[in-house]
């Protein structure tokens, strides 16, 4: 005798489909805001490494290169912790999703949602994607600054 699934009602199912619209939209409200303040931080954070690079030699001051150098460390940093900050609401929103899928899927069959994509499987995404892109940044930024604060003590400007 084959074994019966339990029926879900309509009422269930509408829930868990505006609980998985709104950790669809949660995962993307999070992930789009972080990309644009990192465009407005990151853009902010080379203009004032350039600006130290075209102040005039008799205008610019150690003091003035350094700050230039540290405020744009400084917007490259508040923009990774704003990351770190919401990565736990994106994950979660995710895992959330993905839960509501399994359910759906168990208990009504094969249904195609939104969230059942290779970018966003954990078994095939891997481990600290973006990282060394992120990294890599904060050390050109870095190596930049250095190299600036290095250019106005050797040369005076």
């Amino acid at each position: 005798m084959a074994q019966s699934q339990p029926s879900i009602t309509s009422d269930v199912l509408n829930a868990l489909l505006a609980e998985y619209e709104a950790c669809y939209k949660t995962r993307d409200h999070y992930d789009s805001v972080e990309w644009t303040i990192g465009s407005i931080f990151i853009a902010s954070s080379l203009f004032l490494l350039g600006v130290s690079f075209e102040i005039s030699p008799t205008k610019i001051t150690f003091v003035s290169v350094v700050s230039l150098c540290v405020v744009s460390l400084l917007l490259f940093g508040i923009w990774y912790a704003y990351v770190l900050h919401v990565e736990p609401y994106i994950v979660d929103s995710i895992n959330r999703a993905r839960e509501i899928e399994t359910w759906v899927n168990q208990h009504y069959g094969a249904i195609w949602l939104q969230l059942q994509t290779v970018y966003l499987n954990p078994s095939k995404r891997k481990p600290g994607r973006g990282r060394a892109i992120t990294y890599s940044l904060f050390g050109l930024i870095l190596g930049t600054a250095l190299v600036r604060i290095i250019i106005f003590l050797v040369y005076g400007q």
